[in-house]
């Protein structure tokens, strides 16, 4: 994604509709990795609406109680999409 994009445009290439999910996973210097993951809920034409948790390398199994926002820029990481069950 360039600098010029928005978060909107980064849903497109996703290929991403509301109910989506994906992931990213940061590997941190001197701690356990930390891994995002954020639902789609809803986008209009330059803002995008997430269900968002949060995972460490250190508790892999325990992800955070998830929270809506409209934080995330996707504009760092390399964002997956998950495979719809």
């Amino acid at each position: 994604m360039t600098k010029t994009s928005t978060v909107v445009d980064k849903i497109k290439e996703l290929g991403l509709s509301p109910g989506d999910t994906i992931k990213f996973r940061q590997n941190v210097v001197n701690g356990p990795w930390v891994e995002y993951r954020l639902q789609l809920l809803w986008h209009g034409e330059q803002v995008a609406v997430w269900l968002s948790s949060t995972r460490l390398g250190n508790k892999p199994n325990s992800w955070s109680t998830p929270r809506e926002t409209a934080r995330p820029t996707l504009a760092y990481g390399n964002w997956i999409k998950q495979k719809s069950k």
